[in-house]
C-alpha cells in the first residue's frame, strides 16, 4: 500500500476515480419553499454539492446563502444509465 504524502495527489487518477467522475446522476430534490419534488438530471460528482442550489421548477424558489441557509433537500440520487430513453415505463 502506498502512502500519500501530498494531499493534493489524493485521490489519484486511478481507473476507479476516473470512472466515478465520468458517471452522471439524477438527483431528486424537495423544494424548501413549496415542498414539491423535482429532478435534476445528468449531474456529475464535481457538481453534486451545487445541486441543492438550483431554482425550483415549480415555484422558482432560489436558494440563498443567508444565515438561515434555505436550500432544497436531496431526497434521492440514482445513477443515469447509458440507455435512459430505452427504460420501460413500469420502472
Amino acid at each position: 500500500m502506498s502512502v500519500v504524502t501530498n494531499i493534493s495527489e489524493w485521490p489519484r487518477n486511478s481507473a476507479a476515480t476516473r470512472a466515478l467522475r465520468e458517471k452522471s446522476w439524477t438527483v431528486v430534490l424537495r423544494c424548501y419553499g413549496c415542498r414539491r419534488r423535482f429532478a435534476v438530471r445528468r449531474v456529475t460528482v464535481d457538481r453534486l454539492a451545487l445541486t441543492p442550489h438550483v431554482p425550483c421548477i415549480h415555484c422558482s424558489a432560489q436558494p440563498s446563502s443567508s444565515p438561515r441557509m434555505q436550500i432544497h433537500t436531496i431526497l434521492d440520487m440514482r445513477e443515469d444509465t447509458q440507455h435512459g430513453s430505452e427504460r420501460s415505463s413500469t420502472e
